[in-house]
């Protein structure tokens, strides 16, 4: 069986789903499957969802936006989806994590806003930092995470990374 965490850090905990976890999360794919397509074409759709989804389809989104080459709508989809999670309360740790992702996705489709998209994806992780999801234990993630390619050898970005290893 899979555990919690087994696609984004291979340090984590692995933990057993409930059969209930189990359910929702199989329906969450599938619906993200049915509309992954309505998600590319519609901002709006994608932001109007239950909060759980709204990552996922985003990330979706940015991915097909780029391949698309769809620079300012993918870096406007960013900024949106950095927007929501500041409004959301709570611990938004992994969130922003995800946000800064976004905009690493977009600098690898276009580099001419390098130092303001670097920029962001650090002002992002430093509050998944804060909020204590990401630290040390997280390396791996950012050494690792193909979303992170374009800006992993920024020296902003390694500064960083180096930051939470003290």
């Amino acid at each position: 069986m899979l555990g919690k965490g087994w696609y984004s850090d291979p340090e984590a905990k692995i933990e057993s789903y409930s059969i209930e976890e189990n359910k929702q999360q199989l329906n969450d794919y599938v619906w993200l499957c049915e509309n992954a397509t309505k998600a590319t074409g519609d901002l709006e759709f994608v932001m109007s969802q239950e909060p759980r989804l709204v990552p996922r389809i985003m990330q979706l989104r940015i991915q097909s936006l780029s391949k698309s080459a769809k620079i300012e709508e993918a870096f406007s989809s960013a900024d949106r989806f950095t927007a929501w999670v500041k409004e959301r309360p709570g611990d938004q740790g992994e969130n922003h994590y995800q946000a800064g992702c976004f905009y690493a996705l977009c600098v690898a489709m276009d580099n001419s806003n390098l130092e303001k998209c670097v920029g962001s994806v650090i002002d992002n992780f430093e509050k998944a930092k804060e909020a204590k999801y990401l630290d040390a234990s997280k390396l791996n993630l950012l050494q690792q995470n193909p979303s992170l390619i374009s800006v992993r050898s920024h020296p902003k970005f390694a500064s960083f990374a180096m930051s939470l290893g003290n």
